[in-house]
């Protein structure tokens, strides 16, 4: 005999069978028991939910000659056939592939003609919003006013899609995610039945990677089973089969940010790099992972109006780590962009941050107004106090003539503790403060953080220019007309500073030339030399280095 998977095997046959499901279930059993048959039913939910299931359930009992309280008998030869799916009168459609006008017209022709053999003909039509706009309208007058012994189930997982027209003439059930206490209850008893060896730590992991769909929860065990070969199944092997790392690990790695610990966060990216893991995968994990801390955490509180320190902590770590996975999606290089968003998320770029937070407070520099360069750090150094909050040695280690002679570069505003390092201060600073502001731009205006997307930053003086490359000149004229440029003034002056001009212009080189392969491998490695910037300001170890 054929192999026959898992899931279909455990098919449920009777209302009662199904799991997670009791609206639905109740509500048809009752109407099927009083004899009240709709003409069109709609089944919306999630993917392995029992849309389908139900669908064929629902035929059987309808057609059954021995129904028990709503249920179907499952024992003659009608509930036989449609559980095989060779019944004459219950005709599945698979709406993604017989989504056109003319598979509409040939189903109006057939529905003229009376059942063959069982008291209605059933149409189920699978994935229906992939029907055209053709096909529903043709489909409209059948519904409406269909001949007495045809039931229409539509099944899909996009109900919004649907025509209006086309719900109102249905009776609607929502088929929600099943929980996960559910699943892994019905995983135990599938085991057991099918004598398979699994401990307790592997029935809960499964449940939870399947977020909600018995169906994918019965794959990935008959996977384990095939992988195992007969040998008991743990966790671990699951982490395996998909690729993730151990929980413990995303604990860690959690952790790690909630601590501040930027090394430790690097070495697990790096293990995680090392090994092949998928990185968008694992930060996913560490989202849902988050999510259960979460909810801990508002529990141990008690009260949800004002949530405990902890709770606040971890819902700002949610939405670090959903934007991080958003940055993911689209990076070309994904272990960079990891490493750089978990330093920053760790608090790595804690000084540029805070002189950021300074200066949207006082982020006037008055020690030389009468010239731009005066923001310079070699200029301003002898009207500030760096001798009482840094080593003399660190306020002379730079030559005031050799600083005159250089050439104006990006600068940022000095302070006394960057002058150790003021490549690597000035460069994280504007960075920061960028970021800072492309995050506000988001929440402001959609439109105008898309057109600051493309552009790059840089400082001249007390001006900062937003350049960009020539190919881009719409971008430019869009960002140039007032509705968006006297918005970004404002969000200048909050995050630079009300001092601060802005000028709009375009890049002095040839980057009309580069492909968009080539900008993205740039952008790469602007993240990877900022990354080195990071690790050098951290002064992070041997490890954290050899990232």
């Amino acid at each position: 005999m054929a192999h026959q998977a898992l899931y279909r095997r455990w098919r449920p046959q009777r209302f009662s069978d199904v799991v997670g499901q009791p609206y639905a279930v109740q509500t048809l059993k009752n109407a099927i028991a009083q004899g009240e048959i709709a003409h069109a039913y709609l089944f919306a939910g999630p993917r392995g939910t029992g849309k389908t299931s139900v669908a064929r359930i629902l035929a059987k009992a309808i057609n059954c000659p021995n129904p028990q309280g709503g249920e179907p008998c499952n024992a003659c030869p009608l509930c036989e056939a449609i559980a095989r799916g060779n019944a004459l009168d219950v005709v599945e459609i698979d709406g993604a592939s017989n989504r056109g006008i003319d598979q509409i017209r040939q189903l109006r022709e057939e529905v003229a003609f009376r059942p063959a053999e069982a008291p209605y003909k059933v149409y189920i039509i699978d994935e229906v919003h992939m029907l055209t706009n053709e096909a529903f309208n043709a489909l409209l007058k059948t519904l409406e006013e269909p001949p007495p012994h045809v039931v229409f189930v539509f099944a899909t997982t996009e109900p919004h899609k649907v025509p209006p027209t086309v719900l109102s003439r249905c009776q609607a059930f929502e088929f929600k995610a099943i929980p996960q206490e559910r699943i892994e209850s019905h995983l135990r008893a599938v085991a057991r039945a099918e004598k398979i060896r699994v401990d307790e730590e592997a029935l809960r992991a499964i449940a939870r990677h399947a977020r909600g769909a018995l169906r994918d929860a019965l794959v990935l065990l008959e996977q384990l089973v095939a992988y195992k070969g007969g040998e008991p199944i743990t966790a671990q092997d699951l982490y395996e089969v998909l690729g993730l790392p151990p929980q413990e690990t995303i604990d860690r790695f959690l952790e790690a940010l909630l601590n501040r610990n930027g090394p430790e966060a690097l070495e697990i990216v790096e293990a995680l790099a090392e090994r092949g893991r998928d990185l968008e995968l694992f930060i996913s994990e560490a989202i849902h992972r988050g999510r259960d801390r979460l909810v801990a955490a508002l529990r141990e509180g008690g009260d949800a109006s004002t949530p405990s320190p902890s709770a606040r902590a971890w819902a700002a770590l949610l939405g670090q780590l959903l934007e991080l996975k958003r940055e993911l999606r689209l990076a070309f290089d994904k272990r960079v962009v990891l490493e750089v968003k978990a330093l920053e998320i760790a608090g790595a770029e804690g000084p540029p941050a805070a002189a950021a937070t300074a200066a949207t407070a006082a982020p006037a520099a008055p020690e030389a107004p009468e010239a731009p360069e005066a923001l310079e750090p070699a200029r301003p150094a002898p009207h500030t106090t760096a001798s009482a909050s840094a080593p003399a040695s660190m306020s002379t280690s730079t030559p005031p003539p050799a600083d005159a002679d250089k050439p104006a570069a990006p600068p940022a505003p000095a302070r006394p503790q960057a002058q150790a390092t003021p490549d690597v201060e000035r460069d994280l600073d504007l960075e920061g403060r960028w970021a800072e502001l492309l995050k506000r731009a988001r929440r402001k205006k959609a439109a105008l953080y898309a057109l600051l997307a493309e552009a790059r930053p840089r400082l001249e003086g007390r001006t900062l220019v937003v350049e960009y490359a020539p190919r881009f000149g719409f971008h430019k004229e869009r960002l140039e007309q007032p509705q968006h440029f006297e918005l970004l003034k404002q969000l200048v002056h909050e995050v630079f500073g009300p001092e601060t001009g802005l000028r709009v212009g375009f890049a002095d080189s040839d980057s009309d030339s580069t492909t968009p392969q080539a900008s993205a491998q740039a952008q790469d490695e602007r993240l990877k030399e900022k990354a080195e910037l990071v690790r050098r300001v951290m002064g992070g170890g041997p490890r954290a280095r050899g990232l």
